[in-house]
């Protein structure tokens, strides 16, 4: 997912960064079911024996109901026992042109 181990320090690197880092891992659940089965359970954790690391405030849902797609959200917890707020998502889309 990424060529040397990344850690992002705070909101602004994971705005900065993560999208391109999830787009990768979205692309290859499309692929690879054992790695959807284990980002699946897991994202944060699948994304750090990658080589990538989150800060203690950030947490992602791997989001498969209610949804004609697989998506994933991002979302910041400043404190614990605050409420979480949504930063992104990502979904895969095809799209096909001539």
């Amino acid at each position: 997912m990424v060529r040397r181990e990344t850690h992002l320090k705070d909101k602004a690197d994971v705005e900065k960064y993560l999208p391109d880092i999830l787009g990768r891992a979205l692309a290859r659940i499309w692929i690879d079911n054992q790695f959807r089965d284990r980002f699946a359970a897991g994202p944060v954790e699948t994304l750090a024996a990658y080589g990538v690391y989150l800060p203690r405030t950030i947490s992602i849902d791997f989001v498969t109901v209610g949804t004609p797609r697989p998506q994933i959200v991002v979302y910041e917890q400043r404190f614990p026992g605050a409420p979480r707020r949504k930063l992104l998502y990502l979904r895969l889309s095809m799209v096909a042109g001539r």
